[in-house]
């Protein structure tokens, strides 16, 4: 028997899942098969249908976006289309039927990997999608080598920007080419989702962002009033220290946000300019409780470093710090009396993981950072990552022990300290 006669027999069901991922080789013929059999469905509330690697192409896509247009009771819908060589059309057909849905308030779509939707594609994405006011909750996953450019991701944005309703988000764009006037207009469009208030923005891999990108995304940023949690990729671009900085200003701004996620880590050369504004301008978000911060390999020196972390004992309600420094940011000695006193200044603060292998710290940089730390009293689990090019004296350890012994709340500890390696 036919899937596609299964499927139309149960004519009552209102959830249902089917996982056909993984190479089973259903095609094109596959494809129209389980949507012959889904337009039946009528009464169907939530939809999850795994098809990836499949080569179904473009007619396979067209096929089931034919039968979701017959499925307007649906309020969640998930699609995982990875690995299917679908191009624009496909994605264009599918999206028409995904339109059609006009009750969806969680939508998960999938296209990334071995398809090719291209700026057509990805705007009338954004078209379609325009039509589900009632949507809540977006996750969109067009990563990996679909040609979207520029115009994609501002048409891509425009449409969004007329889900008024949209809470949650999540985009990943990454390994594309939207350049700068992409992720403008992108972050641009969606400053209409005034509800807006988790939002995760992966522009990585390659995306050739520079400066004037990312100052346009910070300029957006100011209009997110009602956000409260952030995460954005930007890694492997070029945004460079003007970048960082007019980023820091837009974060600075975002006045409810109580987490942000920032890896800025690769290629973006912000130096200690960047770091410098990065500080000030999270250094304003009083409300923020948690913050993960990639700066690798970013050459943001000493005094990059002692002013990023000046900035962040602005941060007083700073209760988790993950921050990265690893790699070729040039930190010796001179910045961690600085790091000590700007972590002092958080005095909320329960979870730090700090990472500054690959530095150049020697025993009088590690001794000083160990002091500043005695006034983070209310630290209760503690990752520090110092491995050094010397040899650190038993002096040094003995005084970053005692030291460490006063942490009364402390239950976790991790310290890499690990010597030169020949």
């Amino acid at each position: 028997m036919r899937l596609s006669n299964s499927l139309a027999k149960c004519i009552n069901t209102k959830a249902l899942i089917i996982d056909l991922s993984g190479n089973n080789e259903i095609g094109i013929e596959g494809a129209f098969d389980i949507g012959t059999g889904l337009q039946e469905l009528i009464n169907l509330t939530m939809l999850t249908l795994d098809l990836r690697e499949n080569n179904i192409g473009d007619i396979g896509a067209s096929s089931i976006g034919q039968a979701l247009r017959n499925c307007t009771n649906l309020q969640q819908l998930k699609l995982n289309f990875n690995d299917n060589n679908i191009n624009e059309q496909g994605a264009s057909d599918l999206i028409i039927g995904v339109s059609n849905c006009l009750n969806l308030t969680y939508l998960v779509l999938e296209i990334s990997r071995y398809n090719s939707i291209g700026d057509l594609g990805t705007s009338q994405l954004g078209q379609g999608l325009a039509n589900c006011l009632n949507l809540t909750d977006l996750e969109l996953n067009l990563s990996g080598s679909n040609l979207i450019g520029s115009t994609g991701a501002t048409g891509l944005g425009n449409g969004l920007g007329n889900c008024k309703n949209l809470k949650n988000l999540i985009l990943n764009l990454c390994y594309n080419n939207i350049c700068n006037e992409g992720i403008s207009g992108l972050s641009k469009g969606l400053t209409n989702c005034k509800n807006l208030s988790k939002f995760s923005l992966d522009v990585s891999g390659e995306n050739n962002i520079s400066c004037k990108g990312a100052s346009g995304l910070g300029q957006n940023l100011n209009q997110f009033q009602n956000l409260t949690e952030l995460e954005l990729k930007l890694n492997e671009n070029s945004i460079l220290g003007i970048g960082a900085t007019d980023l820091g200003t837009g974060l600075g701004n975002c006045k409810n946000i109580i987490s942000i996620t920032l890896d800025l880590s690769g290629e973006n050369k912000i130096g200690k300019k960047g770091a410098k504004g990065l500080g000030i301008g999270l250094g304003k978000n009083q409300n923020l409780k948690t913050l993960d911060l990639n700066l690798k390999g970013n050459n943001i020196e000493d005094e990059g470093a002692s002013q990023l972390f000046e900035g962040l004992g602005g941060c007083r309600g700073l209760v988790n710090l993950t921050l990265d420094l690893s790699g070729i940011n040039n930190i010796v000695n001179d910045s961690t009396s600085h790091i000590a006193t700007g972590l002092g200044k958080c005095q909320n603060l329960k979870f730090l993981k700090l990472n500054l292998f690959d530095n150049y710290l020697s025993d009088e940089g590690i001794d000083g950072l160990s002091i500043g730390l005695q006034s983070c009293k209310s630290l209760s689990t503690l990752i520090i990552d110092l491995q050094a090019y010397f040899t650190i004296n038993d002096e040094i350890h003995a005084g970053l022990g005692n030291r460490l012994k006063n942490h009364q709340n402390l239950t976790c500890l991790i310290l890499n300290l690990t010597g030169p390696m020949y």
